[in-house]
């Protein structure tokens, strides 16, 4: 949604050519366009990766913690991104952003419990 606002307000795009504009990233810079690729590539795995940690995840614990730790850094770009407007930024996206945050510091909790019973086998 944060990439379809700031196409809208930097492109002068209407309502109903947003979906074509957004799928083209036609009227907004590459890089922008990579990272709204890339945002909503965090957003797609952050429901598999707490749902695998729900369930005993492996050995690997604390590379994926690390990186949620890198998707909630990467994720602050949308503060940069919208300069001065950033205050359109809603408690939504605050919410969404602090989730990659607790998903982070709770795999690396999990990590944590985890290495003791690896040492053990």
């Amino acid at each position: 949604m944060l990439c379809v606002k700031y196409i809208i307000a930097n492109g002068s795009v209407e309502t109903k050519e947003v979906k074509r504009r957004l799928w083209a990233f036609e009227g907004i810079h590459t890089h922008h366009a990579v990272l709204c690729v890339t945002s909503a590539v965090t957003s797609a795995a952050f429901l598999p990766v707490s749902v695998w940690a729900a369930f005993g995840g492996s050995r690997r614990m604390r590379l994926v913690a690390w990186t949620a730790a890198g998707a909630f850094v990467f994720n602050t770009h949308w503060i940069v991104i919208f300069g001065s407007d950033r205050g359109d930024l809603r408690i939504g996206y605050y919410l969404w952003w602090i989730s990659f945050l607790l998903l982070a510091l709770a795999l690396f909790a999990l990590s944590r419990a985890e290495a003791p019973k690896d040492a053990s086998t």
